[in-house]
């Protein structure tokens, strides 16, 4: 379907045009990234967050969902590959993704590839136009 083509698409040009070793603090982002973990936390009020590992071939990022009630959906599953649109923010020097919306996303195996790390030995066993 059309919708569908589209959200390849862009999930090609998100890929391709934007890594995690390339977010910058203080933008929003509109991405797809693996979710590689996913741990349920509290702050010291006693709220409930979530911690997320967000990775792509260049490498991983922290991810914060304040609002799990309002942001979370049940269809999301770990390990997965979501649609993430946040706030690029750094903590402790490290760069981390507040999340505002995030949406399960079924990639197709060259998408799933584009994501995921991998050494130069399977590069080279590879014969895929990314080398990976």
């Amino acid at each position: 379907t059309a919708r569908r083509t589209n959200r390849r698409t862009f999930f090609r040009q998100a890929t391709m045009n934007l890594r995690i070793a390339e977010l910058e603090a203080n933008t929003t982002v509109t991405s797809f990234f693996a979710l590689a973990s996913l741990r349920e936390a509290r702050t010291r009020t006693g709220s409930s967050f979530y911690n997320l590992l967000l990775q792509d071939r260049t490498g991983t990022a922290a991810g914060k969902v304040w609002s799990p009630s309002e942001v979370w959906r049940d269809d999301i599953t770990v390990p997965g590959v979501v649609k993430v649109r946040a706030r690029v923010e750094t903590y402790r020097d490290e760069i981390q993704l507040n999340v505002e919306t995030i949406e399960p996303y079924r990639p197709t195996a060259e998408e799933y590839d584009a994501l995921m790390p991998c050494s130069r030995w399977a590069a080279a066993r590879r014969a895929t136009p990314t080398g990976c």
